[in-house]
């Protein structure tokens, strides 16, 4: 997706001519031009000059790339940036608390994600292992092998609490014949010119030291290719059974087509939405 603006600035106080661009979320990005400076002002209290500008007519495209932007002006690469949130502005101060009441939500592309919770296994449900080895599925709450489970909720803490919801998570595991570093995927399909946000609860369940627990969105079951991604690391062995919840995943991606959800690394699961 890119957006082309054409513009003479022959004359501008202060920032000049804003040009922004967001979804319903928020998210986007925001660029200001007067007849000397061409910045980057998102957000305006980190405001910073990307080029010079001039008062003679100017082109400036901006291409967007999964959660980037590349922006160019004139024809000339001039930087690329990660999508923020861009909010309104307000007698020169941005309105950083808006009102989302009227904000709708599209459908929840994962909601198949967990099978019936009954007699289906996550493979069952269409989860896959990337890796050479054999992945023990399993049922719901069975004692062991990948599955999705909520009788040990009670053993897991979250703010401080003990985590007293009903709800599944799924359990991953990297032993018992799994490949060690592999990733678990699940495909989804992605619309054009749609921003999605993937939020979910985690946990750590293990007998070791974790690492970096990795969610990304990937273009292939090897999960090659990443389009977007998001890293959690559970510092310490003493992080085990404490809940957390992740940042979330912003996608702003060209499609229709399937992209494939990954995950890596020693988790107890994502939580069922």
């Amino acid at each position: 997706m890119s957006l082309e603006v054409k513009a003479t600035i022959t004359s501008a106080t202060g920032r000049g001519l804003d040009v922004d661009f967001r979804k319903e979320d928020f998210t986007g990005f925001r660029t200001s031009a007067n007849t000397i400076d061409f910045q980057w002002s998102a957000p305006l209290t980190s405001s910073y000059i990307l080029n010079f500008s001039s008062s003679q007519e100017q082109t400036i495209r901006y291409a967007i790339e999964g959660t980037k932007v590349h922006i160019y002006q004139n024809g000339t690469y001039i930087d690329s940036k990660d999508l923020t949130s861009i909010y309104n502005i307000e007698n020169g101060q941005e309105k950083t608390n808006p009102d989302i009441s009227n904000l709708t939500s599209g459908p929840n592309i994962t909601e198949n994600a967990f099978g019936n919770l009954s007699t289906q296994t996550p493979y069952d449900a269409g989860w896959s292992n990337n890796g050479a080895g054999a992945v023990p599925w399993n049922t719901p709450n069975s004692g062991s092998g990948v599955r999705y489970i909520n009788s040990l909720n009670n053993q897991l803490t979250y703010n401080g609490s003990t985590y007293t919801e009903n709800t599944y998570f799924m359990m991953m595991r990297w032993e018992s014949g799994v490949t060690n570093g592999s990733a678990y995927y699940y495909p989804v399909t992605l619309e054009t010119n749609t921003t999605y946000n993937l939020n979910f609860l985690h946990t750590y369940w293990g007998n070791g030291t974790s690492g970096t627990f990795n969610v990304a969105v990937s273009q292939e079951n090897t999960c090659q290719n990443i389009i977007a991604e998001t890293n959690s690391t559970f510092a310490t062995n003493d992080n085990k059974k404490l809940i957390y919840k992740a940042y979330p995943l912003p996608l702003l991606l060209q499609g229709p087509t399937i992209f494939y959800l990954k995950i890596t690394e020693k988790v107890f699961g994502l939580q069922e939405t």
